[in-house]
C-alpha cells in the first residue's frame, strides 16, 4: 500500500535530472541521485545505499539477483549500515543491529556545486528547506526530526567544509549531492538503548563518500558503547580472479575457524574459499583489483580500525534467502568499521565519526 507522506512532502523539492523522490512497488521510500559523474539510489529504510555507478562503468555495488528491498527485512547487497552492533549479539535476535531495518529521517539534501555559488536560487532553496532538524525535515513518523535543535543556515563560503557547524565528508569535486539522515531517537529508546544522536551522510559524485557521526548528548549520564560497520558489497566479475591489496602484515580473526588469530602474509590476497575475516588495526587504504572488469576499487577510510572481508562461498550461499546459487561469484564484501575489540565508547558530550570514500579507476 502506498504511503504518500514522503512523496507529498519532498516532491516539491525535486531537482529535475538530479534528485528524484519515489516509492518502489512495495511502497518503500527511496531517493535517486544523478550527477555529472554518477548515479545512485538510497532507501530511507536503513538509509541503505542500494546502487552507485560511475558513468561509463559497471555498477560498483553488488545486489543479489533475486533480492529486493522489503519492509523490515535485511537485504544482501548495496551498503547496509550495521549499528549499534555488528554480527550476532547475546540477547538479540537480529544480526548487525536494528538501524538497517527501520526508516531513517531524511533531514537535508545539498547540491555541493551550488554551495560554491552563494546567493544562487538553488542555494537559497536548499538551505531554507533542507535544513538540519528544521520544520521541513521529513520523518516517517513525525513532521520534525527531534534529534537536534534547528540550526539556522549560514551563507556558504567557496571552500566551505562545515554547514551549520557540522563537518561534512570531504568534498572532492564539484557537482556532488549530499544527503543527510537521522536515526530517530525514539527508535533507540524503544530498543532499550541510550538515546544518542546518529547522523549519516551520503555524498554522491565522482566518488561515493559515507560518514556516520554518533554523538552522546551531554544530558545523558552514562557512556554509550556500540559497534559500527559499512557492510559494503562490491560487484566483481569472478571472485576467484580478484585480489585484495592493503592488508599484508595485519593480524585477523578467522571466523571460519572459531576466531583463530592469523597473520596476513599476502600483498595480493585471493579469495579461493569461504572467507570471513576481521582484520585488526586496519586503517590504511584497501584496493580490490578485478582484472576481468579491468577495474580497481579503492577504499579510503577514517575513524575505522576494523576491516571485515567476507564471501559466503558455495554452501553458505545456498542458505541466504535472496541469493541465487551463483551470486557468491559476483560479490565481495570489504567492510569498514569498528567491531569487536575496537567497539566504540562515547562519554556524555562526546562524538565520533566513521567515514569512507569509495572510488574506482581503470586497470589496464
Amino acid at each position: 500500500m502506498r504511503n504518500s507522506s514522503f512523496l507529498d512532502h519532498w516532491k516539491k523539492f525535486e531537482i529535475p535530472g538530479s534528485v528524484v523522490f519515489s516509492q518502489d512497488d512495495d511502497g518503500l521510500d527511496k531517493i535517486n541521485i544523478t550527477t555529472e559523474f554518477s548515479t545512485a539510489e538510497v532507501y530511507l529504510q536503513g538509509a541503505h545505499v542500494t546502487a552507485f555507478q560511475k558513468k561509463g562503468e559497471d555498477p560498483m555495488l553488488f545486489m543479489s539477483s533475486s533480492g529486493r528491498m522489503a519492509r523490515g527485512t535485511m537485504l544482501h547487497g548495496g551498503i547496509p549500515l550495521c549499528f549499534p552492533w555488528f554480527g550476532k549479539r547475546d540477547g538479540e535476535a537480529l544480526s548487525h543491529g536494528f538501524a538497517r531495518l527501520h526508516p531513517w529521517d531524511l533531514t537535508r539534501i545539498l547540491h555541493l556545486d551550488h554551495l560554491r555559488k552563494p546567493g544562487s536560487q538553488m542555494d537559497v532553496a536548499l538551505e531554507s528547506h533542507f535544513d538540519l532538524g528544521g520544520r521541513d525535515s521529513y520523518s516517517p513518523t513525525s513532521k520534525c526530526s527531534p534529534a537536534l535543535p534547528h540550526q539556522p543556515s549560514q551563507p556558504p563560503s567557496h571552500d566551505q567544509s562545515e554547514i551549520s557547524g557540522l563537518k561534512l565528508v570531504e568534498v572532492t569535486s564539484q557537482g556532488s549531492i549530499m544527503m543527510e539522515f537521522h536515526l530517530p531517537q525514539e527508535l533507540m529508546k524503544a530498543a532499550g538503548w541510550l538515546p544518542v544522536s546518529t547522523i549519516y551522510r551520503v555524498v554522491v559524485g565522482e566518488t561515493l563518500s559515507l560518514q556516520l557521526q554518533v554523538t552522546n548528548p551531554p544530558t545523558n549520564t552514562e557512556s554509550f558503547f556500540y559497534e559500527e560497520c559499512f557492510h559494503s558489497y562490491f560487484l566483481v566479475e569472478d571472485v576467484e580472479k580478484v585480489t585484495i591489496h592493503g592488508l599484508k602484515d595485519l593480524h585477523y580473526l578467522d571466523k571460519t575457524e572459531n576466531l583463530v588469530s592469523k597473520l596476513e602474509l599476502s600483498d595480493a590476497m585471493p579469495i579461493t574459499q569461504e572467507t570471513n575475516r576481521i582484520y585488526l588495526n586496519s586503517t590504511e587504504p584497501i584496493e580490490i583489483h578485478d582484472p576481468l572488469k579491468k577495474r580497481i576499487i579503492r577504499i579510503e577510510k577514517q575513524g575505522s580500525r576494523s576491516t571485515v572481508v567476507w564471501n559466503p562461498w558455495t554452501e553458505n550461499a545456498k542458505s541466504i534467502p535472496d541469493f541465487a546459487p551463483e551470486d557468491y561469484k559476483k560479490m565481495l564484501c570489504v567492510e569498514s568499521g569498528n567491531v569487536g575489540k575496537y567497539s566504540q565508547e562515547l562519554a556524555p558530550g562526546g562524538a565520533l565519526d566513521l567515514s569512507v570514500e569509495l572510488s574506482s579507476r581503470k586497470d589496464s
